[in-house]
């Protein structure tokens, strides 16, 4: 079995208040669950007004 490493930029806008952290933690949680991921972390976070 080969292991494939995928890099991805999501870009999204959060109602005010929402935690960025916390909304990718959510996304990496999802990307496990139903993707059958083995291994998602953040790397970093970018937060800018528009």
């Amino acid at each position: 079995m080969k292991a494939v490493d995928y890099y991805l930029k999501v870009e999204v806008d959060l109602p005010e208040g929402e935690d960025a952290r916390r909304y990718a933690e959510e996304l990496c949680r999802q990307l496990r669950k139903n993707y059958g991921v083995r291994k998602a972390e953040l790397s970093s976070v970018t937060e800018h007004d528009k």
